[in-house]
Formats: C-alpha cells, sequence, structure tokens
C-alpha cells in the first residue's frame, strides 16, 4: 500500500519490493508530488522495510521559468528552481541582496532547467538590488531583465555585469530605463540679439532646446 500511494504521485515510474528491499524510481507528476514522495521515502518507509534504491525526479518543465519582482527594496520570486539546494541558494543571494526585507519564496522544484541556471539567477537577483524597482525572468534561455535605475551610471554597470557575469548561453534582453538629468540652469541668464541691417545675431542662453529650436 505504501508503495502504490508513492506510484499513484508520478507521472511515470515504478515501484518494485524484492522481499522487503523496496525500490521506487520515476518522474513526480507535479512539484507537490515531488517533495511528497521524496519525504515520504525519507521518513515513512514501513518498519522492516528497506529502501534499497530510490530515484525520483522533479516534473520536467517546458519552458522552464523562473521570475523575481523587485519593488521598495524588497523581492518576490515565483516559477522553478532545478533542485532544493539551488533554491536554497538563490534565497540566500536574495536575502542578501535584499538585506532590509525578508524574500518571499515561491519557487517549486522542477527539472529541465537550462545549464547554468543557478548562476544567471543568482546574478539576475545581485542586479535586481539595484534598480528602484524591476523584473528578471528566465524563460528557457532567455533572461528577461527589466527595470528603473537611478541613473544611467547604474543601468550601464548593471547591463555591463550581465553581459560580463551571466553565463553565455543565455539570451539577454535588458530594459533598463533611468531618468535623464535636466537640463543646468544657467548662471546669470542672458540672451542678446543683435541686428546689423544684413543678419541677426544672437548669443547667450536659451531655456530648452526646443525654445532653440524655435528660433
Amino acid at each position: 500500500a505504501f508503495a502504490l500511494k508513492q506510484l499513484a504521485q508520478l507521472k511515470k515510474g515504478q515501484a518494485e519490493l524484492d522481499g522487503l528491499d523496496l525500490s521506487v524510481a520515476g518522474e513526480a507528476a507535479t512539484a507537490p508530488a515531488f517533495t511528497s514522495v521524496k519525504t515520504a521515502l525519507a521518513k515513512s518507509v514501513p518498519a522492516g522495510v528497506k529502501l534499497a534504491f530510490e530515484k525520483v525526479t522533479p516534473p520536467y518543465i517546458v519552458p522552464y521559468a523562473w521570475q523575481a519582482k523587485a519593488a521598495n527594496g524588497a523581492v518576490a520570486m515565483s516559477g522553478y528552481a532545478p533542485s532544493d539546494d539551488i533554491r536554497n541558494t538563490l534565497a540566500g543571494v536574495a536575502k542578501k541582496a535584499f538585506a532590509k526585507s525578508a524574500p518571499k519564496d515561491a519557487t517549486e522544484v522542477g527539472d529541465g532547467a537550462p545549464e547554468g541556471f543557478g548562476k544567471a539567477a543568482a546574478i539576475a537577483l545581485q542586479q535586481l538590488a539595484q534598480l528602484k524597482s524591476g523584473i528578471a525572468e528566465v524563460r528557457g534561455k532567455d533572461l528577461a531583465f527589466i527595470g528603473e535605475a537611478a541613473d544611467e551610471a547604474t543601468a550601464q554597470a548593471i547591463r555591463t555585469a550581465l553581459k560580463t557575469d551571466v553565463p553565455a548561453n543565455f539570451r539577454i534582453n535588458d530594459q533598463i530605463k533611468y531618468p535623464k538629468p535636466e537640463s543646468a540652469t544657467a548662471a546669470g541668464y542672458t540672451m542678446a540679439i543683435a541686428f546689423d541691417g544684413t543678419g541677426v545675431e544672437v548669443t547667450g542662453h536659451v531655456p530648452s532646446d526646443a525654445a532653440h529650436a524655435a528660433m
């Protein structure tokens, strides 16, 4: 009964009892089912029965997706990570990068992550913390990075970090906005217009490019 209960949570697989030796292998139907089966096999095998072999894998996710949203110094993650270890590592990166607010983590374990996923997601989290607000999203081998930086220098530093540090097999699409600095007001604002009978000469300052073009 115990083996059949675990088998029922697999998308495909097999369970075999050879004497008192239990073997279970297969792909879990869902992320919660994967956690349930792994926990049961680790803690709830019936007395006298020995778990001789276990190879239960998470559900295979296509397309593989992971997302982190940041705003007001906080971050929330969702989607999939390929293992509990990588999920916990990313939670640690988020906690360090967003130190003022506890990260919200709704990621589940799912198979099928592209090579280098853990590093790509970690770099994305670190750079996301440099934005006023933004979203980092992995979908297959595409990494979208969208948000607002405080200034042009910060935006450029983030672009450089993404290009340099994210594994080369990822395609990066960054859309980082930043406020353009206001035109500096000239001290001792003056303008002079002179006409000598043949032409007009204008010197001094204008309040904007639009005003200059209108002249």
